[in-house]
């Protein structure tokens, strides 16, 4: 190996023009050779990050897809588990969601009714009582979600 001194001294000396002929000869072409293979292995590189940019770009849209499709399953879920609570509600107190108001006045009213803790035993007191409660709790917040009043 030559000597990194001389290395550069003959690099000098070609910028210079001052080395012999014989020397600038011997020299030249390996350098030539060599300056080309730079170029070569640079323009590949080149285009090596070129791709890997389309490929990021690519990957990051998709990314951004996914993401928004995500999203949108989520508030799906979110509707659809609104909806099964809202539905539950109704089915607590045995109506269906598309019940009019009308039958929702009279089914309450119905409820209040047969299911009145004063109508039953005094030992099934404590559980009617719940009961009775729990189903005009379900009942205000249908009115609630209905806007009704009474």
């Amino acid at each position: 190996m030559i000597d990194a001194r001389v290395t550069e001294a003959v690099r000098d000396g070609l910028r210079r023009g001052a080395l012999p002929r014989y020397l600038q000869s011997i020299v030249a072409p390996d350098i030539a050779l060599a300056a080309r293979c730079l170029r070569v292995e640079r323009d590949d590189l080149a285009s090596r990050i070129e791709a890997m940019d389309r490929e990021t770009t690519k990957l990051r849209r998709e990314l951004d897809h996914a993401r928004r499709e995500t999203e949108r399953l989520r508030r799906e879920l979110d509707c659809r588990q609104v909806k099964a609570d809202h539905d539950g509600l109704y089915r607590g107190v045995g109506l269906d969601p598309d019940a009019p108001d009308f039958v929702l006045i009279a089914a309450r009213k119905a409820h209040r009714f047969d299911a009145h803790p004063d109508r039953v035993t005094p030992r099934l007191k404590e559980e009617a009582h719940r009961r009775f409660v729990r189903a005009e709790e379900i009942f205000a917040q249908i009115w609630q979600m209905r806007g009704l009043k009474g």
